[in-house]
């Protein structure tokens, strides 16, 4: 695991181990950094109704399929979709619990690289979360 995913995991871990267990919990981070990669700041506005309206965040968070998942533009819901690509992944522990992570950004984003970061993240949520 790399330094980074490592900061990451231990970030989503600490916001895990407080929130309510019974609960949706939802992080968002990284918002300050949209104007620099959507130049039209109609999209980012769009943008950000999406993640201010929790339901529709968690829709585009969970998949109906197992493991990592990729949206682009126009798989995606609502008039944000357009100026959206989500990558996320789905996991289940031990216990029965189970959750999705993932990551919302600019149809231009490094795919390969937010893959390998999200599947990172995941298996180190299972790991310690499952012990």
């Amino acid at each position: 695991v790399t330094p980074a995913t490592r900061a990451i995991l231990e970030r989503v871990f600490e916001v895990i181990v407080r929130s309510d267990q019974s609960t949706r919990q939802i992080y968002i981070g990284g918002t300050a950094r949209m104007t620099s990669v959507w130049e039209d700041f109609s999209a980012v506005n769009r943008v950000l109704e999406v993640l201010e309206r929790e339901a529709t965040l968690l829709a585009l968070m969970i998949s109906t399929h197992p493991g990592t998942s990729i949206r682009i533009g126009e798989e995606i819901p609502g008039p944000a979709g357009r100026d959206l690509a989500v990558v996320s992944s789905s996991y289940e522990l031990a216990s029965g619990s189970a959750g999705s992570i993932g990551v919302v950004g600019p149809m231009a984003m490094d795919y390969r690289r937010t893959i390998k970061i999200i599947e990172e993240v995941r298996d180190g949520l299972v790991d310690r979360l499952g012990s």
